[in-house]
């Protein structure tokens, strides 16, 4: 079974260059310009793992992070946060929301599909 990830950024730019780089690994790749649209896709879709911006307009990473960690449907999800925003208080307020790897942003590529193969390997 493929596996179906959600990316939400507000960039373009990256929402592309991760997209490519997961379709090219064979996943399914949903995109979401907002943290607003993440979460009504990850509703509708429920995907096996969510890569999450920090900073979008109408909904931030972390509210749309809450959101989706208190929502019954969408709460098992694992998240990955991608940001600009490396300092560790910003790292501290992902995990304790509930993100399960914060990386920079532009992420490591190896090391992405590294945390996306272990946070969707199924027991």
């Amino acid at each position: 079974m493929t596996l179906r990830i959600l990316i939400a950024d507000d960039s373009l730019l990256y929402r592309t260059q991760v997209g490519d780089l997961l379709e090219g690994a064979g996943f399914t790749v949903y995109q979401a310009e907002d943290g607003l649209q993440a979460v009504e896709l990850a509703k509708k879709e429920i995907p096996d793992l969510i890569v999450l911006d920090v900073m979008m307009p109408n909904m931030d990473g972390y509210t749309a992070l809450m959101t989706l960690k208190g929502d019954e449907s969408t709460k098992e999800i694992p998240v990955i946060m991608l940001t600009t925003k490396n300092e560790q208080t910003f790292r501290d307020i992902g995990s304790g929301l509930g993100a399960s790897v914060y990386m920079d942003k532009p992420p490591d590529e190896t090391a992405l599909l590294g945390h996306i193969q272990r946070l969707t390997q199924k027991e």
